[in-house]
């Protein structure tokens, strides 16, 4: 399994456990939809923190291998799953944190976009869209998350430039937000884990209240859906073949 759903009290836990850089694959994305799904039944779990259990990935993104070695149908349908998973975590009634303590760069950030707050450890590894210096662009809804969270002039410089940044600079572009002195892994989570606790211990408790159907006021449709279905990351993936 290369992802799991553990448990802090109220706080649910997904961790991404796919060695070495947690790159996402079709497999990998619908065992993240489980525990996105495990997460959203559980009556005890009240906010969510995504986690990496590698000390240098958060994700470095897609399996670029995996989509190369996959059929046309196969790219589109993992990219179609990127969607609607990361859609599952913005319409999921419950607070998704991204805990970074590591490199989180193409979709990998674009996973992080997709959560309500993004928490990052101090250190030395970067955050960012470099999708473009591999003849790509961000094909998981990055180009509208992050225009929309930092400013479309930002966003767009970040995008075309396949700028990278570090977890300061990224608190200043308002990305994430550093919460951590120190950047152990376990630091950083344990940090985390304690604000999603005092978070959920101020949330009404009333559950039936919490979750009214008629309460719950999911989004309008989002610019992300203007893309349209797949084919849009396939075209240009740089898949070769045999002369």
């Amino acid at each position: 399994m290369t992802v799991r759903l553990e448990k802090e009290g109220a706080v649910g836990v997904i961790v991404l456990d796919r060695p070495p850089a947690n790159s996402y694959d079709y497999g990998f994305l619908g065992e993240l939809a489980s525990a996105i799904d495990e997460a959203r039944w559980d009556e005890e779990v009240r906010a969510v923190v995504v986690s990496s259990a590698s000390a240098k990935f958060f994700s470095a993104g897609a399996d670029v291998a995996a989509f190369q070695a996959g059929s046309k149908r196969q790219r589109a349908m993992t990219v179609l799953l990127a969607h609607e998973t990361f859609r599952k975590m913005e319409n999921t009634p419950m607070i998704f944190v991204a805990a970074l303590a590591g490199h989180a760069l193409g979709g990998g950030l674009e996973l992080a976009l997709a959560c309500d707050l993004r928490f990052a450890a101090r250190g030395s590894y970067r955050i960012g869209l470099p999708e473009v210096n591999l003849g790509l662009f961000p094909g998981s809804g990055g180009t509208q998350r992050l225009p929309r969270l930092v400013g479309l002039p930002r966003g767009l410089d970040l995008i075309v430039n396949a700028e990278t940044l570090s977890p300061e600079q990224a608190q200043e572009a308002a990305l994430a937000q550093v919460k951590t002195t120190l950047p152990p892994l376990q630091k950083q989570f344990e940090q985390t884990r304690d604000l999603m606790r005092a978070l959920t211990a101020k949330l009404p408790n009333d559950e039936d209240q919490t979750f009214e159907l008629d309460a719950l006021q999911l989004p309008p449709e989002l610019p992300v859906d203007k893309l349209g279905p797949p084919p849009y990351t396939i075209i240009s993936l740089p898949v070769q073949t045999a002369v």
